[in-house]
């Protein structure tokens, strides 16, 4: 309410507050008049604006999607609860929303996954617009215009090298043309990755196999020898080159275009020939036990010959003895016989 004041009746004046008034007749009967009216909120005069927002990708307004799936929401700085969306209803790249009250707005936005935000500028003077920066709207039907500019984003490639493997085989240290390595392939496991392989195939008989563009990384080197294979360790290049790998054992390709020589050495397996030709280690075993005991059964059976040659050499020089001495015995006697008849 508010103090209106006035006149009333002929010549009566409402009173306001701090007039002075006197009671001078005794009950004397003193009227005082206050005179009010109620207020009324006065109507703000509210402008409004109409705002377009426009999404560039490279500096260029093109179609998409983009802007269909991330509205850019206007937040009055005056009142965070009053927020006005601009909503792109197809794939314009441009939307439009009027009766925006005049008024400052922080703009917001988010940008979709698999782009970001660019920046930059766009024609004389034109700054592109960020999430969460700040806007006028102060002319009447003022015609504000936004530009947005986002870019693709690219999944960074990570820095690989690469490297190139070759093996060589060797046979008992020597480096033969045959057709070993074209039956046994050589594998590289990655050690980060076990799912990812590698595998050398020689096309040829000349046991030696190269791959190009093998990650750098750690590998198990994995091989099957052929079955009348071994393999055989030592040094390669009497230790100058390293060592020859083994089955399982791990390299590293490290260097950028790295060139890695593998070297593997076999020899073939030697197996004794059985009677009937065929090649048989358990066989060869059993055939040359029987040869040892064949040997000492001769070798019993010569040593008893020779003690029964010699009972019996001694048996007949006894005899022969004593025939002699049975003859000599008789000589004796006939001589002693006839010499007695004479006498």
């Amino acid at each position: 309410y508010e103090d209106l004041g006035g006149t009333y009746g002929v010549s009566g004046t409402y009173m306001h507050s701090t007039d002075t008034i006197t009671i001078d007749n005794e009950y004397a009967y003193k009227q005082l008049y206050i005179n009010v009216t109620k207020k009324e909120a006065p109507q703000p005069v509210i402008k409004y604006g109409k705002v377009e927002v426009n999404l560039h990708t490279d500096g260029k307004l093109v179609e998409s999607d983009v802007l269909k799936n991330m509205p850019v929401t206007l937040i009055s700085k005056e009142d965070p609860s009053k927020t006005y969306t601009l909503n792109c209803q197809d794939d314009s790249n441009r939307a439009e929303l009027e009766n925006v009250p005049f008024g400052e707005y922080m703009v917001l936005f988010d940008i979709l996954d698999g782009y970001e935000d660019l920046g930059g500028t766009y024609g004389v003077s034109g700054t592109y617009m960020h999430s969460t920066d700040t806007i006028t709207i102060d002319n009447e039907y003022a015609y504000k215009q936004l530009y947005i500019n986002v870019t693709k984003k690219e999944a960074p490639q990570p820095v690989i090298k690469y490297g190139k493997v070759e093996v060589n085989l060797h046979t008992d240290g020597k480096l033969v043309e045959s057709d070993v390595l074209k039956n046994m392939p050589v594998t590289l496991i990655s050690k980060e990755d076990p799912s990812k392989t590698y595998t050398l195939n020689c096309q040829d008989d000349s046991n030696r196999a190269k791959l190009e563009n093998v990650p750098f990384g750690e590998y198990i080197v994995s091989f099957d020898i052929p079955e009348k294979y071994e393999v055989l360790d030592g040094e390669v290049g009497s230790g100058v080159m390293g060592n020859y790998l083994a089955n399982g054992d791990t390299i590293t390709i490290d260097n950028e275009y790295a060139y890695k020589q593998l070297y593997i050495n076999v020899k073939e397996k030697k197996e004794a020939v059985t009677d009937n030709g065929s090649q048989n280690p358990e066989s060869n075993e059993n055939a040359s036990s029987s040869n040892d005991s064949k040997k000492q059964e001769s070798k019993d059976l010569n040593t008893d010959k020779k003690k029964s040659k010699s009972v019996k050499t001694a048996v007949f020089v006894n005899n022969l003895f004593f025939v002699s001495l049975s003859l000599f015995t008789g000589i004796l006697t006939i001589l002693f016989y006839k010499k007695t008849k004479k006498s």
